[in-house]
């Protein structure tokens, strides 16, 4: 149910007692969803446009209020993940969003845990203009694969590491909509995961990962902790201790270890991170034919 909150003048005049919407008024409920009603809708069960989707709906009055009661699943349009992210790094440096960090000292502790020795094929989701990367590389590291939705993050690690982001396999895309073409034997994400903040998102991000990750791998997971921010860069994120990351990937990966980190921004605010790491199980391909 969508409530739209106002006098009855708003949307008609009170001259006109006929009961039908006029021309071009519009509403907005929230950033993503705006309601426009055509000329002469009637009270009652009509077509309402959407961002140019048709959907039939009941209208209710009462005395103050208009109620909208959809009458099939009502979906708002898909989110523009990458225009969104674009528009964040075309607005501010690397250095000046909140999650950038001069040393990933807990990814690297935790990616030296693993044992992945120096020819081991690693890829950072959402690794962006991240300096992972660059400490990586520094360490012997010779199969590094970096992920970001944003081609302008990529831009600005690519042109921080000169020549040496030719050692690098660079990938623009969505995580949740791109199928890989091979598997890693270490997936690590510091903060995409946390701004999945529908299910069926989260779904699809595991799904993915559990196809790209060889049976054994290791996969290192970090996100903003209970206690974290509720939002980051203008969006809602889904805060995370180590319970809530093994309910979400499920059996096949096994936690091993994890860790909080108070994480300071550019401006010195703090924000509570959790790590985890997990691997995968060993089995869970190798039983199939």
């Amino acid at each position: 149910m969508i409530f739209l909150t106002g006098n009855k003048s708003n949307f008609y005049s009170p001259s006109n007692k006929d009961g039908y919407v006029r021309p071009n008024i519009s509403y907005n409920i929230s950033d993503q969803w705006k309601v426009v009603l055509g000329v002469n809708l009637p009270w009652g069960e009509d077509d309402l446009t959407e961002f140019g989707q048709m959907k039939k709906i009941k209208i209710v009055m009462s005395d103050f209020d208009i109620v909208f009661k959809t009458r099939s699943e009502y979906k708002p349009m898909g989110f523009d993940r990458k225009g969104h992210w674009e528009g964040v790094y075309a607005a501010k440096t690397p250095a000046e969003v909140s999650w950038y960090q001069i040393n990933p000292a807990v990814s690297l502790e935790l990616i030296a845990s693993s044992g992945i020795s120096h020819t081991g094929r690693i890829i950072d989701v959402g690794g962006g203009a991240s300096v992972l990367v660059d400490k990586l590389l520094g360490q012997g590291f010779q199969d590094l694969t970096v992920l970001d939705v944003s081609s302008k993050a990529l831009d600005y690690a690519k042109e921080r590491l000169g020549s040496r982001a030719e050692a690098v396999k660079w990938l623009q895309a969505d995580v949740t909509e791109f199928e890989f073409p091979g598997k890693y034997e270490l997936w690590h994400d510091r903060a995409v995961f946390h701004f999945l903040t529908d299910p069926r998102d989260r779904k699809r991000y595991v799904e993915v990962m559990t196809k790209a990750v060889k049976p054994g791998g290791h996969v290192i997971i970090a996100a903003f902790a209970l206690e974290g921010p509720s939002k980051c860069s203008g969006l809602d994120v889904e805060r995370y201790n180590s319970d809530k990351f093994k309910k979400e990937l499920g059996n096949s990966f096994h936690l091993i270890k994890s860790i909080d980190e108070i994480h300071a921004t550019p401006w010195k605010a703090e924000q509570k991170f959790t790590y985890c790491y997990f691997q995968t199980s060993v089995l869970r391909e190798s039983n199939r034919p």
